[in-house]
């Protein structure tokens, strides 16, 4: 395969994964159980909906979209949770310290895990072939709702040891 072919597979690829994708609240059933604000959760007054930690309302989608960064006028949909690791050729620095575009700009770390774990919850257990290659099916370590912190992630990660 040549660079060129390589290349446009990725462009396209990349470009029908972010469209076809759904990365809003509206798919996802709700733990009541863990939804307080301590947590991060919050009450969406424009959907009237409680929203996960790291989502945000966009105004254009009309929806929470999940782990949102940002909404594309390219592709005219939200760049979120799925998004965010295909595209990282642009948001290298972003995927490296683990947060969003919102996150990064108030300097908040939180959910930042090591650069090696945060490429793993981006492009999920088979990031070696996920960033060549954005058809392919690589489970992400979160269902989008839930997500570890530095300090939940180090306990976790010791259990599973």
């Amino acid at each position: 395969m040549s660079t060129c072919n390589f290349i446009m597979l990725n462009i396209v690829g990349n470009f029908t994964y972010t469209i076809l994708c759904d990365t809003s609240i509206n798919r996802t059933i709700v733990p009541v159980s863990t939804a307080t604000p301590k947590n991060g959760w919050r009450l969406c007054t424009t959907c009237e909906i409680l929203a996960p930690p790291r989502s945000w309302h966009c105004s254009t989608c009309r929806t929470c979209i999940l782990k949102r960064d940002h909404h594309c006028i390219f592709t005219g949909c939200c760049i979120g949770m799925l998004f965010t690791g295909v595209l990282c050729v642009y948001h290298f620095r972003l995927v490296f310290s683990g947060c969003v575009a919102d996150e990064s700009n108030k300097n908040r770390d939180t959910y930042d895990l090591g650069w090696q774990q945060n490429i793993k919850e981006v492009l999920g257990e088979r990031w070696f072939l996920t960033w060549l290659i954005p058809y392919m099916k690589s489970k992400l370590p979160h269902d989008g709702i839930t997500w570890d912190t530095k300090s939940t992630w180090e306990i976790n990660n010791i259990k599973n040891k």
